[in-house]
Parts: structure tokens; C-alpha cells; sequence
């Protein structure tokens, strides 16, 4: 008896099955996310109850709708500061839409050009990139710091607290925070939009650019998690009296766990409400596609393009260097006070002058940076082994297109998902106070600092891992393996930064107070008036090393999707 074997499904079928999935796609990941958000305001309680019950010093009866600090009601506090976040973010959004597409048309020029004139018109590109990751690369608080050092030496306005309340007078308050929170994903949703009306495979111009347009608002959209995470610190930055500021100024650092927990909550619903327009935009994109996915996301890069990777992976060397000088520095040099020299100016003995209590910034900075990085390597290392092979799991299950394939990939990735509804930033901080009380040997100094980073990015490289299954070339399969891994570590790398330097702020670093590159900069920052050599020195260092690592994600993520970073920023 011959079996027969199953046939094969025609084309029809195959595009009725593309059809249904697509058709689908919002609503079944509108679902997901209204379960996911419901589930992540359980863990935010539950974690928050938990650090609330290993501080022995608060009270053992509370009541959570009052503020333990100044006995006001909750909803009140949360209130007036909700207006004020919602003016930011929003700002922001429409400032970060029009980078990007100022950006995008720029790109799309550059590569018009490159079609004509080869060489140059490609340079020409690389060049704009590179000079755009000045802006985008660095953690927004850092950017506003070194713009808040900026301005104030041209008097240019009060950065402390919103003075003026009339509209003009909040902008001029706002416009470097604009600044610093808009570059980032303004680059990253230029380069969607422009790759995708380059690249779409879509033949018709309108219906090209449109598709270039919903994936870059999906894309925008998509990141309002980092967004809003490094809001939060910018409106402490700036004394912006918006949720972040009640967050971690009334909330964590005076340990009102009641006002931290709202703040958070009505953070996650901000979050929710543009995931839910990012998954909408995602969905029209779609529609508009018509199903035309090209295999091979690039034409292949060209001697610029090969020229532009040299160039990142030699700027790789700036971090590696700081941390191989700072293999040279003893740990005691670096601590070691003279307050007969503080604030004095770059000498012989110390080069790069000494800081507000005399100690040796050279020193400092070079002995910070080798902890700052080597906390940032580590999470990215746990990071990357843990949620590669699922994200790629997930990524290999969605390129299938059909409505089965994708429903797995999603609910593969959905636990993890949950986290993305707590910005990064606070719940890295709140995740080190939790782990605080359980560290009882000498190592686990180590493991404090890496373990919460390693939480709260693990949901988000999971989705850049996704991502990058799908994109991957045809050709040349060991390189796009490689260039994928690198990619995925060197922008997880990128991202733990800033909620590494904001822990070690809090004493909960690798041994406090280890000389950090975030606590130096935050140092610096107290002593901005008095002495700004204190904050410029840790500033630009810890700028180099993040401009280094987001330019060579980048440019190892030529050939796959740009919403690699996106996701990492989500």
C-alpha cells in the first residue's frame, strides 16, 4: 500500500494564509498586550511590597493611599504631576517625529545620490550617521547634564525647575531636555523610515512612502517605554515636577514606597497606550505592504559601507582602552582624599586636575570606567545567552507568516513582555534595593550590580533577537551570525548603561563607593557651579564609550532591520 504524501499548499493558499495572519495581527496582539499590562501592574505591586518589607526602619502599618512622607493623599501628588510628564513626553514625540523625518528625507537624497555619484554620495551618508550618533548614543540625563554645563556657562536660562509658567517660558525651560530625550529615537525611526522606502520592495512611490511612514510612527511609538524611563531621570535632572520626579525623588530616594508604586503605575498606563498605537501603526504598515517582503533587507555594503565598519569597530578601542588604564589604577589611588588640593586645575601630578574633595579625577575616571563597563559587559553576556536563542525561536516561528507560526512567537515572548510595561530605569533601581538586604559575601557586590540590569533588558533583547531572525541575509550566513551576535551584545551593552550609573548614584554598585563612571558624573553635577572640570572629565568619558558602542551596533546591524536598537530602547 502506497501512502500518499500531503500536497504541497498552492500559492492561493499560501497568500489566503499571509492574508488572515496579517488581518489578525492587531487584534490578537491588542489582547496580549491588555493581559500583559493587567499582569505587570501584579508584579510591580508585588516587588514593590516586597522591598517595602525589608526595610526595617518604615512603619509595619501603612496605608498605601497615603504618602508616608508628608501624609498627603496619593492621587493628588500623582495628579499634578501626571500634566506636566504627559507636556514632555509629548513634546518630545512630536520633536523626535520631526528629526526623523527631516533625517529620512536626507537619507533617502544621500542614497539617491549614491546611485549616481558611488563613492562620495555613500560617504556623504556615512558621515551623517556618524555626526547624528554624537546625539543619539549618550543616556538623555548625561546629554542634559553636559548641555545644562553648556548653557549655564553662556547664561543662557535657569535650568532648575519650571520658573516661568507661561507656554514660551516652559519651552525655553524644556528646550534641552527636547534636545536630549528626541535625538535618540528620532535617528533610530529615521533610519526605519528611510530603509524602508528604500528597501520596502514596494514598486508605487506613495504607497512606498506610506509603508515608510507607518513603520516609522510604529517604530517611534514602540520605543515610548525608553522614552519615558529616561524622561524620568531627565525631570530630575531639570527638577521637572512630573512623574519621574515623584518617582525617585519623593518616592524611592525618601522611601515613599506608596507614591513610588503610583507614579510607576500610571506610568505603565502611558506605556500601554502608545504600545497599543505602536502595534496599530505595525498593522496599517502591513496592510499596506500587500504581503511584499524582500529576502535580502540590503543591496550589500559596498567599500563605504565596509569602510564605515572599520571605522566603528576601531572606535570600539575607546572603552576597551579606558578599561585596560583602568586595570593600571589601584583601587586605593582612586579613593585616596587631600583636601588642601581640591578643585585644582590639570598639573603635572594630576593631569586631569582633582576633584571638589582632592581626589585624583585621572585616576577616578580611568578606575570608573574599568567597573562601569565591566558591570555593562557582563549584564550584556547574561543578557544575550538567556534571550538569543528564545528571541531567535520566536523570530524564526513569525517569519512564517501564517496565523499559527506568529500566535506562537507571540505568546512565546509574552511573559517576558510583561516587563516592558516598567521603564527601565526605576525598575533597575527597585530591583537593587530589593536584592540589597540578601547580599552576604564579598562577590555578591557583583552579582547586586548585574542582576537587576539583566531583568528588566532581558524582555527587550528577547524582541531585538526577534527582530533579527527575520531580517537576517540569504547569503553569507556565518557573517550575519556573527554580525547579529555582536550587534545584540554591543546594544544590550549600550542600554545597561544608564541604569548602572543611576544605581551606583544610590550606593547599590559593585562596592560602594566605587568610583563608578555614573556616580562621577552625578558628582560632578552637584559641583557644577563651583567646579565644572569634575563633571566634563567623567561626562565625555562615559559619552566616548557610549558613542563607541551604538555606532558599532549600528553599523553590524547594516544588514539586518534598524529596529534592532528600537527594540533595545523599548
Amino acid at each position: 500500500m502506497v501512502i500518499p504524501l500531503p500536497e504541497s499548499p498552492s500559492p492561493d493558499q499560501i497568500a489566503r494564509r499571509e492574508r488572515l495572519a496579517a488581518w489578525l495581527q492587531f487584534p490578537r496582539r491588542l489582547v496580549l498586550l491588555l493581559l500583559g499590562w493587567a499582569l505587570s501592574r501584579v508584579v510591580l505591586s508585588a516587588v514593590t511590597l516586597a522591598t517595602y518589607a525589608t526595610r526595617r526602619d518604615l512603619p509595619q502599618q501603612w496605608d498605601w493611599s497615603q504618602s508616608l512622607v508628608s501624609q498627603s493623599p496619593v492621587a493628588e501628588i500623582v495628579t499634578h504631576a501626571l500634566p506636566n510628564t504627559l507636556l514632555l513626553v509629548g513634546a518630545v514625540l512630536v520633536l523626535a517625529l520631526g528629526i526623523a523625518v527631516l533625517l529620512a528625507l536626507v537619507a533617502v537624497c544621500g542614497h539617491w545620490l549614491a546611485r549616481r555619484t558611488s563613492f562620495w554620495g555613500a560617504l556623504l551618508g556615512k558621515l551623517g550617521r556618524l555626526l547624528a550618533s554624537l546625539l543619539a548614543a549618550p543616556p538623555a540625563w548625561l546629554l542634559c547634564l553636559l548641555l545644562v554645563l553648556l548653557l549655564y556657562r553662556l547664561h543662557a536660562f535657569s535650568f532648575y525647575g519650571p520658573a516661568d509658567k507661561t507656554l514660551s517660558g516652559q519651552l525655553r525651560h524644556l528646550a534641552a531636555p527636547l534636545v536630549a530625550l528626541a535625538a535618540l529615537p528620532g535617528v533610530i525611526t529615521a533610519r526605519a523610515i528611510s530603509r524602508e522606502v528604500v528597501l520596502s520592495g514596494v514598486q508605487s512611490g506613495p504607497r512606498r512612502w506610506l509603508t515608510g511612514v507607518f513603520r516609522g510612527l510604529g517604530t517611534l511609538l514602540g520605543q515610548i517605554g525608553g522614552l519615558l524611563s529616561a524622561a524620568m531621570l531627565v525631570e530630575v535632572v531639570f527638577g521637572w515636577p512630573g512623574l519621574g520626579w515623584v518617582a525617585l525623588e519623593r518616592g524611592l530616594w525618601q522611601l515613599d514606597f506608596p507614591v513610588f508604586l503610583a507614579a510607576l503605575s500610571v506610568g505603565t498606563v502611558i506605556i500601554l497606550g502608545g504600545r497599543i498605537a505602536a502595534e496599530f501603526f505595525r498593522w496599517l504598515e502591513r496592510l499596506v505592504r500587500g504581503g511584499v517582503f524582500p529576502k535580502t533587507p540590503s543591496p550589500g555594503r559596498g567599500k563605504v559601507g565596509k569602510i564605515y565598519l572599520l571605522v566603528a569597530l576601531a572606535l570600539l578601542l575607546i572603552p576597551l582602552g579606558l578599561a585596560a588604564a583602568g586595570l593600571t589604577i589601584d583601587a586605593d589611588a582612586a579613593a585616596r582624599q587631600n583636601l588642601r588640593d581640591w578643585g585644582a586645575p590639570p598639573s603635572p601630578e594630576h593631569p586631569w586636575g582633582t576633584d571638589s574633595l582632592g581626589r585624583d579625577l585621572q585616576a577616578r575616571v580611568l578606575r570608573g570606567g574599568l567597573v562601569t563597563l565591566g558591570v555593562a559587559a557582563l549584564a550584556a553576556v547574561s543578557v544575550v545567552l538567556l534571550a538569543g536563542p528564545t528571541g531567535a525561536l520566536a523570530g524564526f516561528l513569525a517569519e512564517r507568516k501564517t496565523l499559527l507560526g506568529e500566535s506562537l512567537a507571540d505568546l512565546l515572548l509574552w511573559p517576558a513582555g510583561v516587563l516592558l510595561f516598567i521603564p527601565v530605569v526605576p525598575a533597575a533601581v527597585l530591583l537593587a534595593f530589593l536584592f540589597l538586604p540578601s547580599v552576604a559575601f564579598h562577590g555578591a557586590h557583583w552579582l547586586q550590580a548585574v542582576l537587576p540590569v539583566a531583568i528588566v533588558l532581558l524582555p527587550r533583547t528577547m524582541r531585538a533577537a526577534q527582530g533579527l531572525w527575520p531580517s537576517r541575509p540569504v547569503q553569507k550566513r556565518g557573517w550575519a551570525l556573527a554580525a547579529g551576535l555582536g550587534a545584540l551584545f554591543l546594544g544590550t551593552a549600550l542600554a545597561a548603561l544608564s541604569p548602572i550609573a543611576l544605581n551606583n548614584f544610590f550606593g547599590l554598585g559593585v562596592r560602594a563607593p566605587a568610583p563608578e563612571l555614573g556616580l562621577l558624573v552625578l558628582e560632578g553635577g552637584i559641583a557644577l557651579r563651583s567646579y565644572p572640570l569634575q563633571l566634563l572629565a567623567p561626562g565625555l568619558a562615559l559619552w566616548a564609550c557610549a558613542v563607541a558602542l551604538y555606532v558599532a551596533a549600528d553599523a553590524l546591524s547594516d544588514d539586518f532591520s534598524p529596529e534592532v536598537l528600537a527594540h533595545l530602547n523599548s
